[in-house]
């Protein structure tokens, strides 16, 4: 894992910039596939596709691997205007400027656009059922 996250960074020095090359990287490297089997790396690294839990256990590792803290997280998504839905979702969150930032692999966002609304870890990932319905209460911009 160690040597294919220095191939993935290749010359980059600082996290942010890791991180970028990370998020291009497992882009690439895994092809959409929605997978509700359990998920094991060595499984991952052999047939390259899977979900967003896969690549956020794929972007984990190699971040770690690299020095750059990351955890999983889990929630849900806005799964676009099309779907105008949320959905479950899994995604990642690293350390950078010694703040935890939200990034989001298969979206390769940096930094995270889109609306994610966090849970908890990514252990705690469940699909809504088709009837819940969110409302925003409130909405804090930051800079």
């Amino acid at each position: 894992m160690k040597a294919l996250a220095l191939e993935a960074v290749g010359d980059a020095r600082t996290p942010r910039e890791k991180v970028a090359r990370l998020l291009r990287f497992t882009r690439a490297y895994i092809r959409p596939r929605v997978d509700a089997m359990g998920l094991q790396l060595l499984d991952l690294l052999d047939r390259k596709s899977g979900d967003c839990k896969a690549n956020a256990l794929l972007f984990n590792t190699l971040a770690r691997a690299v020095g750059v803290p990351a955890r999983e997280v889990a929630g849900v998504a806005y799964m676009g205007d099309d779907v105008m839905a949320f959905g479950g979702h899994v995604w990642n969150e690293v350390v950078l400027d010694g703040m935890w930032v939200p990034v989001d692999a298969p979206w390769h966002d940096l930094p995270m656009r889109e609306v994610h609304l966090r849970r908890g870890p990514a252990e705690s990932a469940v699909l809504l059922p088709k009837s819940t319905t969110l409302r925003v209460l409130d909405v804090e911009m930051r800079e």
